[in-house]
């Protein structure tokens, strides 16, 4: 489990490989959550995260940044992914 720390009622920060990002309340939008790294970084990403719970959201959050890490590491090491067999 990560530890987030609060910026504010609606944001929470976590560090992650390296990176800090931010899980902010979205409210008005599609999704209660967006994850994000910090505005004006050459490299931003974000994602959308859909529980409306804070804990459950960080949760979320923690799997996608797990699974994004595992994926960089993978194209790292040149492991390819599953491909399935042709059907005989």
């Amino acid at each position: 489990m990560m530890k987030w720390a609060p910026v504010n009622r609606d944001t929470y920060r976590v560090k992650s490989d390296g990176r800090t990002w931010l899980l902010r309340s979205t409210p008005q939008a599609k999704y209660p959550w967006l994850l994000h790294t910090s505005p004006g970084e050459s490299d931003y990403e974000e994602t959308p995260v859909g529980s409306p719970e804070v804990e459950t959201a960080q949760r979320q959050a923690e799997l996608w940044l797990s699974l994004r890490y595992l994926d960089e590491l993978s194209h790292k090491l040149g492991v390819r992914g599953y491909e399935e067999s042709p059907s005989p």
